[in-house]
């Protein structure tokens, strides 16, 4: 007995040993989705201001998740082949662990990396893995329903949470240093595919397509779940700074901001199309959120909007990629349109770049040299680092790859190669003595975004395959300054060749910008660019030119010499309206004037309303109006004109009704004036709303007692108690769209 003793004590120690040698890491550089347990998606590390391809990997099918890093470099992440890829930091294969078996599945759930290096992950299959650094699938735990959230981990207790499809929240813990044991599960009103989020307290934070955000405790306690929100949340929960308030958006285009300690929503903004992805948090407490609507948003953490991007009407395509920020507050993104975005801290366009595909679930990851990361659905992971332009030799043979003579951020610069050997290990290369080849990872940088101010007069180093551009249009042909003109040309590539350089010249050959595909394949599309408020149009007739080069430095020009006529525009002073607007007043000196439609939307008139309330203002004709204002009116004193944000084709602005005395009567009055028609000013009819107090008497939590109105303000146990409460007799509160606040 003895000495079976003593050999166990061996066995538990060699173990020890083992397992602090092979697992013991420092922190990970982006150990999981939204790069930590509250969701901010940001880091401390910087990225640099020009950028290029450092390498890129090409797995068997799409990327489907996000990449996460380890504290080593190593980059993990999914695809639609069923399986979890592993590279060295050069971008050198590691491993794959295949998840495919009886039953087939994607991996649409983001790598998690445990302190000690163990990987967990979820799959389309059903199976919820932890696989170790090397590879080796150690545990698997079936939930019986596929999986597309990402899993996060309380380091202060081990617990492990994930979501599933069939409505199921899951809580693992530790049982050994290896393998979890089910700790407990939750049923949800709908699937769950955001990623729960984790406050510093362990209290967890989850949503669900029944439109509604939930709260637990580390053991399973239930906190609190909030109203339905009328859509699918997919959208995963971000917690502020200070962890006193969550933000996610759903599937009708709102994005909220609740309490994280009562789950009460505070306000919700209407941005449009339907928010998949998740918030960011900036060091500042702003809120940056994408839209399938093609635009970026930046929010106050107390509400207002601060900018979107792009402005105006132009839009970039769906945005289901959450954002990442770094160190100097720089933002990136992915869009449908391929392309991951760089923008400043105040919503300025820094670079792009272009993968061949679409961006759509993966999300930026950055690790501690500033290098990005992001897959794609051209079946690559693309490693985003510093522009660095070698001295090329030319070789003496005839297939020598020709230089270019723009500045340095144009410069066709070879860069890795990634070649895939058959022991499934890839290779990366730099070479000074290029020969041209038809690897599509390797492009010069496709953003287009060098400061050169002439025409690049590249030499064709292919003329057989030389692209075409076609069937150039400009529409409309005719307008004025206000007007947004679309420019569209076809480019079609023989031999499969993507443009590097897609440009739209005005006027003179050092006035030009980057189009954008519109619609086909980058090698056979149509390209096009509709915001051309950068160029300084012409009174009168304008001319126009189309240069396309690809990776291969064959270049196009339409037309080969001068240029094409288009747009005519007219001065805005002398521009008849081309629609009338209806009149809302008329005033006395201006009975020859139209004036701008102008309607509260909302709240409505009459209506009942409590905490922060977003007013919206509707303005007919948008693209001529300057500013549209509100005031507020209890009948006491003087109140004056506060100016509204605009957002799409309406302007809202944020109002706090808790300096208000319970039953005040207030006069909300909205004003808009259009620059196109000689200032004119149009009033809005005015509405009347009834402020109420509903937020001290009908809430969860709070002191126990009497209200003047004898009812009582004693904490609810259910929220579903407080809102029949709230909402009952003559308490019936405002429409869903006017959050009460706390």
């Amino acid at each position: 007995m003895k000495k079976l003793n003593i050999l166990l004590v061996f066995i538990i120690n060699l173990l020890i040993c083992y397992l602090s040698t092979c697992y013991a890491q420092s922190d990970s550089q982006w150990p999981m989705f939204r790069h930590d347990v509250m969701h901010s998606g940001r880091c401390t590390y910087i990225c640099p201001s020009v950028v290029g391809l450092k390498w890129s990997y090409t797995a068997n099918k799409f990327v489907l998740s996000s990449p996460t890093i380890d504290s080593s470099g190593t980059i993990y992440f999914g695809t639609a082949d069923e399986k979890v890829y592993a590279l060295y930091q050069d971008g050198r294969f590691k491993w794959t662990y295949d998840t495919s078996g009886p039953t087939s599945g994607y991996v649409y759930s983001t790598p998690t990396i445990r302190e000690d290096g163990v990987i967990f992950f979820g799959s389309d299959n059903g199976f919820f893995y932890a696989v170790e650094p090397t590879g080796i699938g150690i545990w698997s735990y079936q939930t019986g329903s596929s999986i597309s959230s990402s899993a996060v981990i309380d380091k202060s207790n081990g617990n492990v949470y994930i979501g599933s499809s069939n409505s199921k929240l899951f809580a693992f813990g530790e049982s050994t240093s290896l393998f979890l044991e089910l700790y407990w599960t939750k049923t949800l009103g709908g699937e769950i595919e955001a990623t729960p989020a984790l406050d510093t307290d362990g209290r967890l934070y989850a949503a669900s397509h029944d439109g509604r955000f939930y709260s637990y405790t580390s053991g399973g306690g239930f906190r609190w779940s909030t109203i339905d929100t009328k859509a699918e949340i997919k959208s995963s929960p971000a917690l502020s700074n200070d962890g006193v308030s969550y933000y996610a958006g759903n599937d009708n285009g709102y994005l909220y901001w609740g309490s994280s300690k009562y789950g009460s929503l505070y306000w919700s903004h209407f941005i449009g199309g339907y928010i998949k992805a998740s918030p960011a948090i900036g060091s500042d407490g702003s809120i940056y959120i994408g839209s399938s609507n093609g635009k970026f948003y930046c929010f106050e953490s107390a509400g207002p909007l601060l900018w979107m991007f792009p402005k105006g009407n132009t839009t970039v395509g769906t945005i289901y990629s959450s954002a990442a920020i770094d160190g100097d507050g720089n933002i990136y993104f992915g869009s449908e349109d391929g392309f991951l975005y760089a923008l400043d801290s105040a919503g300025q366009l820094k670079w792009s770049y272009k993968t061949d595909g679409k961006i759509v679930r993966s999300s930026p990851a950055i690790d501690s040299d500033g290098v990005i990361y992001i897959g794609s659905y051209d079946n690559k992971l693309h490693a985003i680092s510093q522009l660095i332009t070698p001295t090329i030799t030319k070789t003496p043979t005839p297939t020598a790859t020709a230089t270019m003579s723009e500045t340095q951020t144009e410069t066709f610069t070879p860069t890795n190669t990634i070649t895939k050997t058959q022991t499934e290990t890839t290779t990366a290369s730099q070479t000074k003595t290029s020969t041209p080849t038809n690897t599509k990872t390797m492009t010069p940088t496709p953003t287009d975004t060098d400061t050169s101010s002439q025409t690049p007069t590249p030499t064709d180093t292919n003329p057989d395959f030389k692209p075409e551009l076609s069937d150039p249009q400009l529409i409309p042909e005719a307008g004025n300054q206000n007007t947004s003109f679309e420019y569209l040309v076809h480019y079609k590539d023989a031999d499969g060749g993507n443009p590097q350089i897609k440009r739209l010249y005005i006027n003179n050959e050092n006035n030009y910008m980057s189009m954008s595909l519109r619609s086909g394949d980058p090698w056979d599309g149509i390209y096009h660019i509709k915001d051309v408020s950068g160029f300084d149009l012409n009174i009168g007739e304008n001319e126009f030119f189309f240069l396309f080069i690809d990776n291969e430095t064959n270049s196009v020009r339409l037309p080969e010499e001068g240029f094409m006529e288009g747009p005519w525009v007219d001065p805005v002073e002398t521009k008849t309206p081309t629609s009338t607007p209806t009149l809302t007043a008329t005033p006395t000196d201006q009975t020859d004037r139209e004036l701008p439609e102008v309607i509260i939307t909302s709240p409505l008139d009459r209506e009942r309303v409590s905490g922060i309330i977003l007013i919206k203002v509707n303005a007919s004709d948008p693209s001529g109006i300057s500013s549209v204002e509100v005031k507020f009116d209890d009948g006491l004193e003087e109140q004056s004109w506060q100016r509204c944000t605009r957002l799409g084709d309406k302007w809202i602005h944020t109002w706090n009704t808790r300096d208000y005395n319970d039953l005040t009567q207030v006069t909300i009055s909205a004003r808009a004036t259009d620059n196109s028609r000689n200032a004119n000013t149009g009033q809005a009819e005015d509405i009347v709303v009834l402020v109420r107090k509903w937020d001290k008497e009908y809430w969860i939590g709070g002191n126990t007692g009497e209200d003047g109105d004898g009812t009582s303000n004693n904490p609810f146990k259910s929220i579903t108690y407080a809102l029949s409460r709230a909402t009952s007799a003559e308490k019936k509160p405002a429409i869903l769209r006017i959050i009460p606040g706390i």
